[in-house]
């Protein structure tokens, strides 16, 4: 079986966004300035539960949930299982479209069109989760064990998976422009650039060349930083063969 190429990718992760507007101030009192909300601490994780958890115990899925203390999941190869995951875990949020499951409320935005929600996690305090799955195949580092050259790998990832984020990271935007804290779980079935690094390539009989991922480098000038690399900074010392 593949190993899927699971992440987290996130920005503006420092505090939630108060969204709430400042009211008018009266003709004759001075505006008073509205205290910021204190911050929120949100544990977000990513999750391929395989064929909708249904090839393996659907009861570890739900224990694994619970043993990372999360409290939203991006779900990826829900197969129609977000609801029965989200009852299972006494979650009363899931988005079936998405794949989300949450203990927060969600909201679909209109101009998120459908990629993304915003979960509250209190009255005007929001953040946006999006869930993406990109193509498998032609899978990446196949190609590179198969001998393929690098502008061969390349010319792949642009053809298939980058044409996909690049969809997800527009509509994005309005949420990043808006300074919405916003992070992207998924199977993103492609190494990331922070891996498949030169010191990489000297250790490790599966790296065969480094390789630049159109598809990671895309996220990364959209303002994401890749969480696991950004704790386990050493691709030798925690290769990233999730």
């Amino acid at each position: 079986m593949r190993r899927h190429r699971l992440r987290v990718l996130a920005a503006a992760l420092a505090t939630m966004l108060a969204l709430t507007g400042a009211s008018a101030a009266g003709a004759q009192r001075p505006a008073v300035p509205t205290p910021a909300p204190a911050p929120a601490q949100v544990r977000v994780m990513t999750f391929n539960i395989w064929l909708g958890g249904d090839v393996v115990d659907f009861g570890k899925v739900v224990a694994a949930v619970q043993a990372a203390q999360a409290d939203i999941v991006g779900v990826q190869e829900a197969e129609g299982n977000a609801r029965r995951l989200g009852e299972a875990l006494c979650w009363p949020y899931w988005s079936d479209r998405l794949h989300v499951v949450s203990r927060f409320p969600l909201i679909d935005p209109p101009e998120a069109h459908g990629e993304y929600v915003l979960a509250q996690v209190r009255p005007g305090q929001v953040f946006a989760p999006a869930d993406v799955h990109l193509t498998s195949d032609p899978y990446g580092p196949y190609l590179v064990r198969a001998d393929r050259s690098l502008a061969q790998v390349l010319a792949n990832e642009r053809a298939t998976r980058l044409p996909e984020i690049r969809a997800t990271l527009g509509a994005l935007a309005p949420a990043l422009r808006r300074g919405i804290p916003t992070f992207i779980t998924g199977d993103f079935n492609t190494p990331s650039h922070l891996d498949r690094t030169p010191p990489a390539d000297a250790v490790r009989s599966d790296v065969h060349y480094p390789v630049p991922s159109p598809v990671t480098r895309a996220v990364a000038r959209a303002g994401f930083v890749d969480t696991y690399r950004a704790i386990h900074r050493d691709p030798v010392a925690t290769p990233g063969i999730t």
